[in-house]
């Protein structure tokens, strides 16, 4: 599987198997079945509020002869074409794979019984979409992130704006890599696109997270492609920043071109991991646009804030300790990456503070009353 970006190789490496358990692969049934309204897929998950056609590993050609497959949750009982709403994911489609909600700690505070079981990662419900309107198309990549990726989407929005139950608009929707592939994928214009929804998503892989500030920063990476399952090879992106620490084509085919994309867009961003934030908001300010939602002064909105460092809540009384160590300290939010960030120091190295060296912590604190 050569391929050249640019005069740059490519690197590959055997993916993790379609047959490993961890994949959670169901195999290819290429199916059609309505699921009735009260069904579910197990007595643990939520059930659909309404009938629900399920188009099972579709096939979707791309313009290289590659097929990619999607699992399509449409109404049932109605003649009325509706609009549909692409999930773009690498993980696998509507719960199989190895990522699942699971992954974070205490299920992310969402019960099973608000989830369908045919939701892919970080993607809509078909069972909270469906009943509205919507179709939800849940496809699996083609193993490659890049232009290529968008010209992959391009290929599939048109296919889906095209089906006879498809009113000709397509959306899309989804977080983090669901959100990141929807850069690339709205900068080729596809014609049926209409609007899209990245609910946080990097936009540039070199300079936002693998290099970040010019320092290969691996371990993340590394266990992102334990989550890609094929019989095939895949991109190896740790042994190309090995080889390839400084900018060139390669990398820069991995840059979201924003000042392309033409279609509304919702932007979410995120200012707790700084996984998403600089991509989020600058994709946000380079999309051409002459209007912003923006809140307006002394509107009163619904606000959650999750528990990380950089949003707790603390009670009258409590104490803050400062704790400097030459090692990474947080605890990792994925259990595969705890003891993986190894620090860069190699030599022992002195802080001072206090006395002649102005030292004091800055915390935004905002009372509640």
């Amino acid at each position: 599987m050569a391929m050249k970006i640019g005069g740059i190789d490519v690197l590959y490496k055997r993916a993790l198997p379609l047959s490993d358990p961890a994949a959670n692969f169901e195999g290819l049934k290429p199916s059609m079945q309505v699921l009735p309204k009260g069904f579910r897929k197990t007595p643990a998950n939520r059930e659909f509020s309404s009938p629900t056609i399920w188009e099972r590993d579709v096939t979707v050609p791309m313009r290289d002869g590659i097929i990619l497959r999607a699992d399509i949750f449409r109404p049932a009982g109605t003649i009325a074409k509706v609009p549909c709403i692409l999930v773009w994911s690498p993980y696998g489609k509507s719960s199989q794979g190895r990522l699942s909600m699971a992954v974070v700690q205490g299920n992310a505070g969402i019960p099973e019984s608000e989830l369908s079981g045919f939701q892919s990662f970080e993607a809509p419900d078909p069972a909270e979409w469906v009943p509205h309107g919507y179709a939800i198309a849940n496809l699996t990549w083609s193993g490659w992130h890049g232009v290529g990726e968008g010209q992959d989407g391009y290929d599939t929005i048109e296919f889906l704006g095209t089906r006879e139950w498809c009113d000709g608009k397509v959306a899309m929707m989804g977080n983090s890599w669901l959100a990141t592939a929807q850069w690339f994928i709205a900068a080729e214009r596809p014609p049926h696109l209409t609007c899209m929804l990245p609910l946080e998503g990097l936009s540039d892989v070199y300079r936002e997270t693998l290099c970040r500030g010019g320092v290969p920063y691996k371990p993340f990476w590394g266990f992102l492609m334990t989550t890609f399952f094929s019989d095939e090879e895949q991109e190896d992106v740790i042994s190309m920043i090995e080889k390839y620490p400084l900018m060139n084509e390669y990398w820069e085919d991995k840059r979201g071109k924003a000042h392309l994309i033409e279609v509304p867009t919702y932007v979410l961003a995120s200012m707790s991991t700084m996984l998403h934030t600089e991509g989020s908001t600058r994709c946000y300010e380079e999309i051409p646009h002459d209007k912003k939602c923006k809140l307006p002064p002394g509107k009163i909105v619904r606000l959650d804030i999750p528990i990380w460092v950089a949003a707790i809540e603390f009670d009258a009384g409590e104490k803050l300790v400062v704790k400097i160590s030459g090692h990474e300290m947080r605890l990792a939010e994925f259990e595969p990456l705890r003891g993986r960030f190894l620090t860069g120091n190699k030599e022992r190295q002195v802080v001072h503070f206090g006395g002649e060296f102005d030292s004091h912590v800055e915390i935004p604190l905002v009372p509640i009353s």
